[in-house]
């Protein structure tokens, strides 16, 4: 079992590497489509891998039930992200809209859960390290394709 202080230490180096991680993704285009599919799976991955790290810290007493919150959290946030990716694949840009809400809401669930905690402050939090990755996208250029229509 962690102590207090080890716990808050190993937590935020979880959320610091998350945040890091998917800071580094190229964001996808709009409207989503196949082109999201493996920006939406590496967050996945990185939100599904968070949680597990979550999930093995040892934490007693009321720490215990709020690390077990943050774990569900997680989970179900992966989950919308999986989603997202099957819905980008098959170009449902509104589904992915409605998922990428779903996971905001569900970050700023986490960040309540991390302030109890004391864990996760900043930019390292999930609301900016999980749901402002989610939302970022490149607008796509409607000449890309032609190219310029001006000589």
């Amino acid at each position: 079992m962690l102590a207090r202080g080890e716990l808050v230490r190993t937590a935020n180096g979880v959320c610091a590497q998350l945040a890091r991680d998917n800071r580094r993704l190229e964001p996808p285009p709009r409207p989503y489509d196949a082109r999201a599919v493996d920006f939406f799976n590496a967050l996945h991955d990185n939100v599904a891998d968070a949680g597990e790290r979550f999930e093995e810290l040892g934490a007693v007493g009321p720490d215990r039930a709020q690390l077990d919150r943050l774990v569900t959290h997680y989970g179900s946030m992966a989950v919308k992200l999986e989603s997202a990716a099957g819905a980008a694949s098959v170009e449902q840009d509104p589904e992915v809209g409605a998922l990428l809400i779903e996971v905001g809401s569900t970050a700023a669930d986490v960040e309540t859960v991390e302030r109890a905690l004391g864990i996760c402050k900043g930019r390292t939090s999930a609301r900016r390290g999980i749901a402002e990755a989610a939302a970022r996208w490149n607008r796509e250029d409607p000449l890309g394709e032609t190219g310029s229509l001006v000589p």
